[in-house]
């Protein structure tokens, strides 16, 4: 579904401001003396900045802060199970509690600082347990034309709650333990 306005063409005018704006920051800061107001224009539209290209790393560009289209949102029933941690989806990557990790019976979402995504069972590929010494995580392929794959969940506690979710749906994804 298409976006209903057209604001996402001026978050690709501010994300190209706040570029030139950290450069410009970044001149100031090395060649004048004048850098504490350098530093207070720059700070907040260079965090602005930096979400907004850190959405384009989590969603394809279509549905994206950038793109015309709307991703599809989580489903309004009752969750199997929810919980926060790390993890990455696409290029963007964070570790700490930046992430929280959903299990529906329809599929799996997650919402984060660069904003909320789901999966469908039906677009799961394939789902593993990833244990690398005391650290276990969940990755999960997919092809999803909205959300980057693959999805990383720190959130091992969801093992079981996702293979049973997914053997429920009769998905063809590839469960390795």
């Amino acid at each position: 579904m298409h976006k209903g306005h057209h604001r996402y063409l001026a978050y690709r005018v501010f994300c190209c401001m706040t570029v030139i704006a950290f450069i410009t920051t970044a001149l100031g800061v090395a060649y004048a003396d004048w850098q504490g107001l350098l530093m207070a224009y720059a700070i907040l539209p260079t965090f602005v900045g930096l979400m907004m290209c850190l959405n384009l790393a989590t969603f394809h560009f279509d549905f994206s802060i950038f793109g015309p289209l709307r991703r599809t949102a989580m489903p309004k029933e009752k969750p199997l199970a929810r919980q926060g941690g790390d993890g990455s989806v696409g290029w963007y990557q964070v570790k700490g509690p930046m992430f929280t990790w959903i299990v529906f019976p329809a599929g799996v979402a997650f919402r984060g600082l660069t904003g909320d995504g789901f999966i469908p069972w039906q677009r799961v590929k394939r789902v593993k347990r990833v244990k690398w010494l005391w650290v276990s995580d969940i990755k999960i392929e997919h092809d999803s034309s909205e959300v980057r794959s693959p999805v990383v969940m720190g959130a091992a506690g969801l093992w079981h709650t996702i293979r049973t979710a997914l053997l429920h749906t009769g998905s063809s994804a590839q469960i390795d333990e």
